[in-house]
């Protein structure tokens, strides 16, 4: 059942069966004298006369003495017309009367929070509507839908810090049981965050949508999210302009050519060289306004590349002598991208036994050297051993399931 349906069947439920009612059950009787007012009240709101069927109800009202049934029938009477009259502020209060009543039986009560929920929530009386949902979860209402109800009364009152905690109790709950949550509730989770201005809840939300529900519009928004997390090393966002390379978001010039600068800037302009390669074969590079700035890049990062296989064998020797590791490691990535596969990620695994600044990043290098010499299952291992959190985890996430998905 969608949310729509859910409030027009939970409004309906106001009603509870008047039309065509017997008045007359085990609970008790209405009197003849009093069932005549109520048919009239009946059939004046079946044809949209709302005053007539109000002033039939005022006259049962009148009638005395009354069983506590014939009242509840009667308010019951007043609840649907007002439902139907449009009247949600006395309808409300009727709800209010009868949730509140010791002749309301549990389940009756369960039933007509959902409607008054469901009601206050087409009203836009959002506070009412959450107290009211509240109400029916503590009184043991289990409809589904009903905390997601919750959490669209908060965002839509702008209580977007309750919003979001109701919102992550229902995905915690929903991971417990081992479910995939839907694509709107972690939209709800982005929304809330943009509006918090939570930028390292919004990148897991990105990055959830985009492995469970790969769209280019979400790849997009979690390059953006990635790339404007303040204080991203460049050899972080290497691997994080390769990734958008990888789900096509690479497409300009311009695009190109950062791409290259920040690989050169982490030490690896044989990828910068590969890059300006593909874009000059793929034609993008070198046909636009761009044309001139292309061309001397290009040359600048060719010679970088001649550079490091000039003095390679010198740099092996002095920084396999080095306390860390991290220059051994982009040497060896540099020698991957030049084609010298198994060399360099012999040194990048030699690498990984030294002293590092960061691991999880030397890892990611790894891995994506590894998806580059087509050793899939080898490049997974080496994501899956990142523990680190943070930013290297969430690439790692994504890498995992982009080499996961390629063919």
């Amino acid at each position: 059942m969608t949310l729509s349906k859910l409030l027009r069947s939970s409004v309906a439920a106001a009603f509870l069966s008047l039309g065509g009612m017997a008045y007359a059950n085990a609970q008790g009787i209405v009197s003849k004298k009093m069932a005549v007012p109520l048919k009239k009240a009946e059939q004046a709101m079946k044809q949209g006369h709302y005053e007539q069927a109000e002033q039939y109800v005022k006259e049962a009202q009148g009638i005395t003495p009354k069983s506590a049934y014939e009242q509840n029938v009667i308010d019951h009477m007043q609840l649907a017309i007002a439902v139907k009259a449009g009247k949600t502020d006395e309808a409300i209060g009727i709800y209010d009367r009868l949730i509140n009543a010791k002749t309301t039986a549990q389940k009756e009560k369960i039933n007509l929070l959902m409607a008054q929920a469901s009601l206050a929530y087409r009203a836009k009386k959002y506070d009412i509507a959450i107290q009211a949902i509240k109400n029916y979860i503590a009184a043991g209402g289990s409809h589904p839908y009903m905390p997601t109800l919750l959490i669209q009364s908060y965002y839509l009152k702008e209580d977007y810090q309750s919003a979001l905690k109701a919102q992550q109790d229902q995905i915690d709950q929903e991971n417990k049981r081992g479910e995939v949550p839907a694509e709107s509730q972690w939209l709800i989770m982005a929304n809330c965050q943009k509006k918090l201005d939570d930028r390292k809840g919004l990148l897991h939300s990105y990055t959830q949508l985009a492995i469970h529900y790969s769209k280019p519009i979400y790849w997009e928004h979690l390059m953006k999210a990635l790339m404007t997390r303040p204080g991203l090393s460049s050899g972080v966002q290497v691997e994080i302009w390769r990734l958008r390379n990888d789900v096509g978001l690479v497409k300009n010039s311009d695009d190109y050519m950062n791409m290259a600068e920040i690989s050169v800037q982490a030490g690896l302009p044989e990828l910068a060289n590969k890059i300006m390669i593909r874009g000059y074969s793929s034609g993008v590079l070198g046909n636009d306004a761009n044309a001139e700035r292309a061309m001397r890049l290009r040359k600048f990062i060719a010679k970088k590349a001649q550079d490091v296989q000039y003095s390679l064998n010198k740099d092996i020797t002095a920084f396999k002598n080095d306390k860390r590791g991290d220059d051994l490691l982009m040497l060896g990535y540099n020698q991957v991208c030049a084609g010298k596969v198994q060399q360099g990620l012999n040194l990048m695994n030699e690498a990984l036994t030294m002293p590092l600044t960061n691991s999880g990043v030397a890892r990611l290098h790894i891995a994506m050297a590894q998806k580059d010499a087509g050793q899939k299952k080898q490049a997974i291992d080496t994501l899956k051993a990142i523990k680190e959190g943070g930013v290297a985890s969430e690439i790692a996430q994504l890498l995992t399931l982009r080499i996961m998905n390629s063919k």
